[in-house]
């Protein structure tokens, strides 16, 4: 494919030294890298924030049963039409049509997309009720390297490639409207289709007749398959008397690092964590010609991005790591007995640590990596938030013979909030966390302006805490002025004594 071939001569060690094949890549236990090349389909199921942040165990869990739906959904649809699923985050799932990028592929990608959102507007639209606010999706194709870097069934499959950060950002900001598929200018080209909206061609998938070229690709009874399996697995799930998501009491997070086997509520805080710049770096490094940082350079680098994020959650105590969505590292971490340093809460002291550490070169990050990194002005954006309950659903979804873990609720949720409003060096939480902040550590934060809902401090490091409560300190001790000021109101009782 590319320039990528040269990994083996960086010092990768096994499996990392040859690319893989990406059926293999993703077989249970694989773990690598392969180049490869075609088109990245994301889906976004749009729900209401009621179940999304939801803070009571009943809708939770039911918002988590239309989840596990959904994922097993488009695993069916991915391996009728041939499609393979890398990702499931949440309410967002990646999907990749390995192969050339050319006309025809890029049909059957629509078709696909079609019948896909068709029988999720048949099937979910129902179990959601109200909360329901359609499906929407984008697309884009070109060169790629996805990796998987644990050895366990729910390690994430990443793709390092301009062509998978474009229609996940589309979709991240909101860009695509419910019902819509969103194809960029580069892949619609392919079908002389011009931009509608910036760089997007805009497809409305509820309306048939302006799908472009669709008869061109024969259904051949795909969606009849489709609704078929999905009928199959309906009756699965009654018969395993799972039609209700049964939600496991929060055991002993006290030690190790938990394996989540079921559904498991965890009373927790929720910090996202998320590499400002480094997108940008990527496309560097899939440019033509591109000196300043070439191809295995980056996939070098991002592997040891993803071991630093493996030294965070073995030195996190009953820290619970979901999928890696990109360069974004989702971090679980449970109410303990006790709390950080300074009884402060642990999403902070984590959110602290994730920096520091990671500008210490924890994990095993080279010299190299942080001076790119430095160069490039890549810098973490963290949104940390717990709330006043704190409640957390997580759980582990089979599909296509591999496990992918979800999280959701009110943390997870507002969590992604805080992160979306911060940039390179920031930590950004929700106004109810900063209100149970001590008064040095709220000295360190200030309101987003764009959202009073949020606080922001830049740059949060321990010294500035210490120097905060020095600060508050000083500013509370009283002076001999001030105590000299007040003797003439102080009154003096008589003395008594102590009988007549």
């Amino acid at each position: 494919m590319n320039p990528i071939h040269a990994v083996p001569n960086s010092p990768f060690v096994d499996p990392f030294s040859k690319p893989e094949q990406l059926s293999r890549l993703l077989a249970q236990g694989g773990q690598g890298y392969t180049p490869t090349d075609g088109f990245h389909i994301y889906t976004e199921l749009r729900t209401t924030q009621r179940v999304q942040a939801a803070e009571d165990e009943r809708r939770a869990a039911s918002y988590v049963k239309a989840l596990t739906d959904y994922v097993n959904f488009g695993a069916t649809a991915a391996s009728v039409f041939k499609v393979t699923l890398l990702e499931a985050q949440g309410e967002v799932l990646h999907f990749f049509k390995e192969g050339p990028r050319n006309r025809q592929s890029l049909i059957e990608a629509i078709q696909f997309v079609h019948v896909f959102t068709k029988e999720a507007y048949a099937e979910l639209r129902n179990d959601l009720g109200n909360d329901w606010q359609g499906l929407a999706s984008s697309l884009d194709g070109g060169n790629t390297v996805v990796l998987r870097h644990a050895n366990y069934s729910c390690s994430s499959a990443i793709s390092l490639a301009p062509s998978a950060n474009r229609p996940a950002k589309r979709l991240l900001y909101g860009g695509t409207k419910a019902g819509h598929l969103d194809i960029h200018k580069d892949s619609a080209a392919l079908l002389s289709l011009r931009p509608s909206s910036g760089d997007w061609h805009e497809l409305n998938l509820r309306d048939r007749e302006s799908i472009p070229y669709g008869d061109e690709v024969r259904d051949a009874g795909f969606g009849q398959q489709l609704n078929e399996a999905i009928r199959n697995y309906r009756r699965e799930v009654r018969a395993a008397a799972s039609e209700r998501i049964s939600i496991s009491e929060a055991r002993n997070f006290s030690t190790g690092t938990p394996i989540i086997s079921a559904p498991q509520r965890v009373i927790a805080s929720s910090v996202r964590c998320d590499l400002d710049g480094f997108s940008r770096m990527v496309e560097i490094a899939f440019s033509p010609n591109t000196q300043s940082i070439t191809l295995p350079v980056i996939v070098q680098m991002f592997l040891e991005i993803l071991r630093f994020g493996d030294h965070m959650l073995r030195t996190t105590q009953g820290a619970v790591q979901l999928p890696w969505a990109g360069d974004c590292a989702t971090t679980i971490i449970p109410d303990l007995d006790s709390s950080g340093a300074g009884n402060r809460p642990r999403w902070l002291e984590f959110a602290i640590r994730w920096q520091q550490e990671f500008d210490k070169g924890a994990g095993g990050l080279s010299e190299r990596t942080r001076s790119i990194l430095v160069r490039n002005s890549a810098r973490w954006a963290i949104g940390g938030c717990h709330g006043d309950k704190g409640l957390n659903i997580l759980a582990p979804v089979v599909a296509q013979s591999r496990t992918f873990l979800i999280g959701v609720g009110w943390p997870v949720f507002m969590s992604l909030n805080a992160q979306n409003l911060g940039a390179g060096d920031d930590v950004v939480t929700r106004k109810e966390d900063y209100d149970d902040l001590d008064a040095a550590a709220q000295s360190c934060f200030k309101r987003v302006a764009h959202d009073q809902d949020y606080w922001k401090s830049n740059k949060l490091t321990q010294d500035r805490l210490v120097k905060g409560a020095i600060e508050i300190g000083k500013a509370s001790r009283q002076s001999p002025e001030d105590y000299l000021a007040k003797i003439s109101t102080i009154q003096i009782p008589s003395p008594r004594p102590h009988c007549e």
